[in-house]
């Protein structure tokens, strides 16, 4: 793995394909649920989302990701919360986003971003976070995030 600068941004390069550093993604919730995908490696649930693609707006591509992984189509996203993944390493950035509902569009066209697609009972993403069983430091982020600050009362 290398890292590379472009457009006075780093890159990070891997088996030479070059890596966005900003991504998106999106907590989609609904009636005290919310839409977990199961990502067969490294096992774990996690939140919709990935790499924004160059020139692309961070809210475009968590709805995108969303479809493209889980088979909805998020309801309108807003940002929670932007953040730097790797502070003082690179200027990865991420920006988690909020949609209240979501419509069944279909099976996910990418299948292999993710082998299981639920809708979790937010009561349980503490304990599945406690248990191991969502390891993802972005999704960890967004979900504590959402659960801490933006969760209504």
């Amino acid at each position: 793995m290398e890292t590379v600068k472009r457009d006075r941004r780093q890159t990070v390069v891997v088996n030479g394909v070059p890596w966005p550093v900003q991504g998106a993604q999106v907590a989609i919730i609904d009636a005290g649920r919310i839409v977990l995908q199961f990502r067969p490696w490294p096992p774990g649930w996690e939140l919709p989302g990935g790499h924004c693609e160059d020139g692309e707006d961070p809210a475009i591509t968590a709805a995108r990701e969303a479809e493209e992984e889980t088979g909805y189509r998020p309801g309108p996203v807003r940002p929670m919360i932007a953040y730097n993944a790797l502070s003082g390493i690179s200027d990865m950035r991420f920006t988690a986003f909020l949609a209240e509902g979501a419509e069944r569009i279909g099976p996910p066209s990418d299948p292999g971003e993710s082998s299981q697609v639920e809708w979790v009972p937010l009561a349980d993403v503490p304990r599945l976070a406690a248990q191991g069983q969502i390891q993802d430091g972005p999704s960890l982020t967004a979900l504590t995030y959402y659960l801490a600050v933006e969760r209504p009362p």
